[in-house]
């Protein structure tokens, strides 16, 4: 009998330690003229001038903590985008502005007005920057409360042609295993996606706007037939790296949530006042739901508070239809608020 022969060379712990280094080292650099992550608050410079940048990044802060954050770019390239992901706390108060003003003309541009979502805690937003004005020269600020900034992210992204199945969401920028629609880029007040039918698979939404979980929170659903199929997605800010959150349909405990993990590359991860790592942003989850336990009528959805100040947004029920059932191209629903009745008439 014939044996295949292979070869292996091994390199000793210490070059394979080296090895590594290079090529993280030679990544950073393939890399160093197209992101550039700036930590706040801002100081002076200790490296050389960002490719991109015209001038070093400075921060103006007034006595009452609020001011500005100015970035001078240099136009950007023809075959690419500016987007930008700001870093920031929310207190109840007024978020972030972005606006741009023009080198040549000293035009002022307003992007965004307010980037606060109205919940608490650490959020990020990213916004893709209009090409009209970052095709200039001019200076990008980040206007409000100073110390509620922590960082910002700016992408200088190629276009890329990317192919998706008919039964998908249509995404316009992919970051840290992010996927993020054309609405959430605009700078507006992001709203819950509509419902939708995937093929034979419903997805009703549950919410309209973020909801806090400082105590249990109840979604009322109303089926009009069985389902042979269900699952529950949402959104989920504020919740721990190692934390979930429990689900329980009509009275019975499903099993607890934990929302995904974004990349170690993402800029949302830091530290909080008390030193403990954090995500700053929305984290997406999914928890399959036993069909048996839902039933044709009223059903309740529950989402047990896990502590802290913890958000809940784009909650929604995946739902297929039992094979003897034959769904409808489109479903009439009855919007509810949480604690109240929602009915998804499936047929």
């Amino acid at each position: 009998m014939s044996r295949s022969q292979s070869s292996f060379f091994l390199l000793p712990v210490g070059s394979l330690r080296l090895a590594l280094a290079l090529l993280a080292v030679s990544s950073v650099l393939a890399l160093a003229d197209d992101v550039l992550t700036v930590d706040f608050p801002i100081t002076a410079p200790s490296q050389s001038l960002p490719e991109r940048l015209a001038e070093a990044p400075r921060q103006v802060t007034t006595p009452d903590g609020t001011g500005y954050a100015e970035f001078s770019l240099l136009p950007i390239p023809e075959d690419r985008e500016l987007v930008v992901t700001l870093i920031f706390k929310e207190d109840g108060t007024a978020g972030p502005a972005l606006f741009w003003i023009s080198e040549s003309s000293t035009r002022q541009v307003n992007i965004a007005g307010d980037l606060a979502e109205g919940v608490r805690g650490f959020n990020q937003r990213t916004i893709l920057i209009p090409r009209e004005v970052s095709s200039q020269q001019g200076k990008l600020i980040v206007q409000g409360k100073q110390s509620n900034l922590r960082r910002v992210r700016m992408d200088w992204v190629p276009q890329r042609r990317v192919l998706a199945a008919p039964d998908q969401r249509p995404v316009a920028f992919i970051s840290s295993d992010r996927f993020l629609q054309d609405t959430e880029l605009a700078g507006e007040k992001t709203l819950s996606p509509p419902d939708i039918w995937f093929g034979k698979v419903l997805e009703a939404s549950l919410q309209e706007e973020p909801e806090s979980l400082a105590e249990n929170l109840e979604f009322a659903v109303t089926l009009d037939q069985p389902v042979a199929q269900a699952m529950f997605v949402v959104k989920i800010l504020g919740l721990a790296l190692d934390k979930s959150v429990e689900v329980w349909v009509n009275g019975t405990s499903v099993g607890k949530l934990q929302p995904g993990l974004p990349s170690l590359t993402d800029a949302g991860y830091l530290k909080d006042e008390s030193g403990r790592m954090i995500y700053a942003g929305w984290r997406g989850g999914a928890l399959y739901l036993p069909a048996e336990l839902l039933k044709t009528g009223d059903n309740a959805i529950v989402i047990a508070a896990p502590g802290g100040e913890v958000f809940l947004r784009d909650a929604a029920l995946q739902l297929r239809a039992s094979a003897d059932e034959k769904p409808a191209p489109a479903a009439e629903i009855v919007t509810g608020q949480p604690g109240t009745t929602k009915d998804i008439l499936i047929q």
